[in-house]
Formats: C-alpha cells, structure tokens, sequence
C-alpha cells in the first residue's frame, strides 16, 4: 500500500522517521543515569550515531532495537552471564566454537599459595588472563616513580576536570584479549578504555579497571592524571591524590596501572585511604579489573548507523584484595586470533588446548567464535563452514 498511493507513501516515511526520533528519545532516558565522558582529542564519527550496551540484562534493550538486530541478538549471542566452573584446572572442558550456550564460559580457578617467595597470594584462572595478588612486600620493585622520571607526560585537560578522557598513542601495541591496540582512551574516572570506537559511555565495557570510579582531579591542586612512556614495552598511567567527587572526605588515592608489550597487566595501588565497597556507585560505576565486548552494527534509512555492544568475558577482581602497597598482576593468555598464518598453525596453537579455535577459509582467521571481529565471523558464516580439530 505504501508503495502504490502517493499520500500513503509520505505517511509511512513519516511514521518511520517518527519511530527512529521516538526510539533515540528512549534510548536518552534509558541512558540518563549512566555517567558521559566527554573527549579530548578523540575520533569523532561521520555518522549520528546511537550507541548502546547489552552487559548485564539483555531483555530490556530488546524494545528499542529494530527487528533485524534483534533476530542477529536471538540467534547468535551468548548469554550475558557467564557460567560458572569451579573444576580442576587440568579437567576443565574448554567451550566449543561451536555452541553459543558455552561460549561465554567463564572459568574461575584458586591455585594454591605459592611459598617459595611468600609474596602470591593467589592465583586465579579467568581464561583470558590469569590473575596473581602480590603482599606489600613486591611494592618498592614494581612501583613506578613518575616523579622522578623526565619523560613523564602529565595529562594537564584531565587533571583539572571531572569526567573527561584523553586518547594516546602508545609507542607499542598492546594485546588486549588478543587483539591488538595502539590507541588507549584514559579517563579521569581511574580506568581506561581499550575500544576502537569512542563514545559517552566508555565505562560500560572495554575497559582497564585499576579502580574505576567517580573521581574529579580538578578539585584538588595536587591531583594529577598522567603517564610514561619510554620505549621500553611497558606503558604506565598513573592517577596520582585524586579525589571522589561525590566523598571527597575520603581522601586522596594514588595508583597506577602498567600495560607490558607482551599483554601483562599490573594494578599497583600506593595509597587506598577507604575500602572499595563503601564507595557509591549512584552517579558512577565502581569496577576494578579487565573486559572486552564484540560490537553489531545495524543501519537505519542507510544513513542513521546503530552500534550494540556485547560483553563477552569480564575479570572481575576481589575488592578486599584493594589496599596500600598491593599489586595484582593479570598474565595475558594466547587466544586463538593470535593464530592467523594459516588453518594448521591455528589448530595446533596452545590456544586451542583452552577455547577450541577454528579455522574459517572465508576471512582466514582463527577464532574461537566470540571476540571483538565476531559479526564479521557471523556475517561469513564462519560458525557454520568452520574447521576445527
């Protein structure tokens, strides 16, 4: 009907164009408490862009979103929570490339103390990285002084502010759950943002948690946001006497987190002047460790452009762990898009021993099925004409 009447034709544009403004205005109030950071210096889409995130209860984006990107979400993701496995490390079954119920399989292993220096703590598998809590004697070696280093960088736009964020080109590129990152996004909210895209709300997912929370630098002269980076493979950002915005007679806190060419991960925290639980969370995220998410992009009138973010593996670190002079270190494991020189290397990788890789002939990759280049995979049909061992 509304391609054969003239009048109809103008209706049905005008109800669709209604639909797509009605769903943004939706997607505002939905997205009112989630706090925004603006971007110094960041990547600005040539698109009017909806952006939005499904990490915790998928059902309730459901309503906003159009049919096809719905289908795409029904079909071919994992469920957002993860399942949980508390078996031997040496028994445990990896997920299959395979089955959508196990791909977001989240194994959580405690490994003995190691004695031999009585520095571990603990030790716990996450797949993706392996996590390592340090005593406060591994502190003077692994602490970094900014201070007394000239090649230290002090970002001057974040340490005078409050939710804001800066991109920097690292001089290296950083295996992030495989993937491999140049430019690194970082907040005055003590996390950085790892993704591609740059949007408002970075505290949703891709993140590098040291201790993400409401700090505001620019309300005390003597806090500072700033890094170093020497050429020597590892990166440091340090977020030095910041202060909650929201309870600022907590303190002042001191940390910093150093990213290694190899894909290790430290948290290293000087001075932690209140427990982790008892910061709010009302008007700003509280997280401490690692996650990555894989993005579906969905076009509205081929010109309005929808990207959905999808969490598929978190680290989530232990808050009571948090203190003065604490370290944790999160060891990056070989994944399975390290291996892309060809279906033998892939199959024969250590990584497949942990997520059964697959080899997909269309894009010649090597995957597991859930990583950052999943609807590439989706969209090849990859999960279906995959070779695995």
């Amino acid at each position: 009907m509304c391609v054969h009447n003239h009048r109809m034709s103008k209706w049905c544009y005008a109800l669709v164009i209604n639909y797509v403004v009605v769903s943004l205005l939706i997607y505002e109030v939905t997205s009112y408490f989630t706090p925004k950071y603006d971007c110094d210096i960041c990547h600005k889409d040539d698109f009017f862009t909806r952006t939005k995130f499904a990490t915790s209860d998928e059902s309730q984006y459901l309503q906003h979103e159009s049919l096809q990107a719905v289908r795409v979400k029904r079909q071919n993701t994992a469920p957002s929570r993860p399942v949980m496995v508390q078996a031997h490390a040496s028994t445990r079954q990896p997920p299959s490339p395979m089955t959508t119920e196990n791909i977001n399989l989240l194994a959580e292993k405690e490994f003995d103390v190691t004695n031999s220096t009585n520095t571990t703590v603990l030790i716990y598998d996450h797949l993706f990285y392996h996590v390592q809590y340090f005593n406060s004697d591994e502190f003077p070696s692994r602490w970094v002084d900014l201070d007394a280093d000239n090649l230290t960088q002090i970002i001057w736009s974040l340490s005078t502010n409050h939710k804001l964020a800066a991109t920097i080109e690292m001089s290296f590129e950083l295996p992030f759950y495989g993937h491999m990152v140049k430019n690194i996004t970082i907040a005055t909210g003590g996390f950085i943002y790892t993704g591609d895209f740059i949007h408002q709300w970075m505290t949703s997912t891709q993140y590098i948690a040291p201790l993400m929370a409401n700090f505001a630098p620019g309300l005390h002269n003597d806090s500072f946001v700033r890094y170093l980076d020497a050429g020597d493979g590892v990166f440091v950002v340090e977020w030095k006497n910041v202060i909650l915005h929201d309870q600022p007679d907590y303190g002042n806190f001191t940390f910093q987190a150093l990213l290694y060419e190899t894909g290790d991960i430290f948290f290293i925290y000087e001075k932690i002047p209140a427990s982790i639980h008892n910061i709010s969370t009302l008007w700003h995220p509280v997280k401490v460790g690692l996650a990555d998410a894989y993005m579906f992009i969905s076009e509205y009138l081929h010109r309005y452009r929808q990207r959905t973010f999808y969490q598929y593996h978190a680290v989530k670190l232990d808050y009571m762990k948090i203190a003065n002079n604490k370290i944790i270190h999160m060891k990056h494991q070989s994944t399975c898009i390290t291996y892309n020189e060809g279906c033998v290397e892939c199959l024969e990788s250590p990584a497949n021993e942990v997520f059964r890789c697959g080899w997909c002939s269309q894009l010649k990759r090597c995957s597991h099925g859930v990583d950052r280049l999943k609807q590439d995979w989706m969209m090849a049909q990859c999960h279906e004409n995959v070779r695995a061992a």
